[in-house]
């Protein structure tokens, strides 16, 4: 096929991106199936419960891609409906784009020009380039997927032709038009019914098997060739947002793609630990009406922890086919003392320091309750933090105690004794 360079494609406009895939077989979200692999689901149920409680609403995958070890099973938990997919959606863009490189439509060394009216702002380092910005195919993938840079993304949907040739190629692939979609740019308008940015975590956990299967040799007619695959991986490997899934899963056996945005934090990838290979998706929705980066603050930890438990898992499994006993979690005790026993009401000024102690310094999230009502959250720093109470707490009597919830596996989850506060 003749190689079409970027600057005819400009020239003829036949980078309009207003382009939509045509209309695919609608498919039902996949079903949480904790039978399915109970050994990992006892396990990872009580994170999604909390983070439910939390005002995170997580849904999980997690399915086995070594030929066998963990018996080819694929475990969903949690939401398993859309999510809003942020910046995890590039994948499908970076697929399209070593798909037309392998039918020679485009070449990596292929230079680009940005001008000042395409950059946008969020992640990426483009954006701090002098205008106009020269750059390449090749650089602009490796920004997309290693530091999410989105002045790179959507150049590359110009590049590649729009939206169509994106949903064509995952839709051509098996992957459902509801459970996958790329409809539009990186803070770009939502035009409804399909200008928007979808997936299910089946959707991508249908797409991180086209990718590790192509890169085993198992080829998809019509998606990528072997060499395509394995270097979309190697750039998945060089990820360098480290606050989700990395925070807690060794970087030498991670290779993955984060995204997050006020409304959801999100992690996927693969786990590639030789013989025991699985793919990960873990996707949050904020239902807490966390403002900024008190989302972040309160979702990550979440994807934290259920990247600590598969991992463990993974590495623990026995040869017949069960896991090992998890490692018992240290102890901790969790106290905490008022710096005022007496307020009035709408005065404000009270605060609660929370002390969570053990054996080595823990880390995680607290949440402070009048009894049973959820009134603040915090996160530890040194295994302490000071949290001021809403101004407008009811007047009345309010036992204030505080539950801690771990990072990870490593300690124990605990609650402190009630302290007495009373507003007048």
């Amino acid at each position: 096929m003749k190689k079409i360079h970027l600057s005819a494609l400009l020239a003829t406009g036949a980078l309009a991106a207003g382009l939509l895939a045509p209309t695919a077989a609608q498919a039902a979200p996949a079903t949480a199936n904790p039978g399915d692999w109970p050994g990992l689901a006892q396990r990872l149920a009580p994170v999604v419960a909390d983070a439910k409680a939390d005002g995170v609403d997580l849904g999980l995958f997690v399915s086995d891609l070594s030929g066998g070890t963990f018996d080819d099973r694929t475990l969903y938990l949690g939401k398993q409906d859309s999510f809003t997919t942020a910046s995890t959606i590039k994948l499908a863009l970076a697929a399209t784009v070593m798909h037309q490189v392998e039918a020679g439509q485009l070449a990596l060394t292929d230079p680009a020009t940005i001008a000042e009216l395409e950059v946008v702002g969020g992640s990426g380092v483009l954006q701090n380039r002098p205008r106009p910005i020269a750059t390449t195919v090749g650089e602009m993938l490796t920004l997309m997927i290693q530091v999410s840079d989105n002045t790179a993304t959507n150049k590359l949907v110009d590049v590649v032709g729009g939206f169509n040739p994106i949903n064509t190629l995952t839709e051509s692939a098996g992957i459902a038009k509801s459970d996958l979609h790329f409809g539009r740019k990186m803070f770009g308008a939502t035009v409804l019914p399909d200008g928007d940015l979808w997936s299910t975590p089946h959707g991508f956990k249908q797409l991180l098997d086209l990718y590790y299967d192509t890169s085993q040799g198992t080829i998809t007619p019509g998606f990528l060739g072997r060499p395509s695959a394995t270097s979309l991986i190697a750039l998945m490997r060089g990820q360098t947002v480290k606050t989700k899934l990395g925070a807690t899963i060794p970087g030498n056996i991670l290779a993955h793609k984060t995204g997050e945005n006020a409304t959801v934090s999100h992690d996927l990838g693969f786990l590639l630990l030789s013989g025991r290979e699985v793919s990960i998706g873990v996707f949050t929705s904020n239902t807490g009406g966390y403002p900024g980066d008190a989302w972040y603050a309160a979702a990550d930890p979440y994807v934290q922890q259920v990247g600590a438990i598969v991992y463990d898992y993974v590495l623990r499994e026995t040869g017949d086919g069960s896991p090992a006993p998890l490692p018992t979690p240290a102890a901790t005790k969790t106290t905490i003392s008022l710096n005022r026993s007496t307020v009035a009401y709408g005065k404000g000024g009270v605060r609660v320091t929370v002390r969570v102690s053990a054996a080595t310094t823990p880390s995680g999230r607290v949440a402070v309750y009048s009894g049973t009502k959820l009134i603040k959250r915090g996160t530890l720093k040194k295994g302490r933090v000071r949290i001021s109470l809403p101004r407008k707490l009811a007047r009345g009597k309010h036992r204030i105690k505080v539950s801690y919830r771990p990072s990870g596996t490593k300690f124990a989850a605990s609650t402190s004794g009630a302290e007495v506060l009373r507003v007048r």
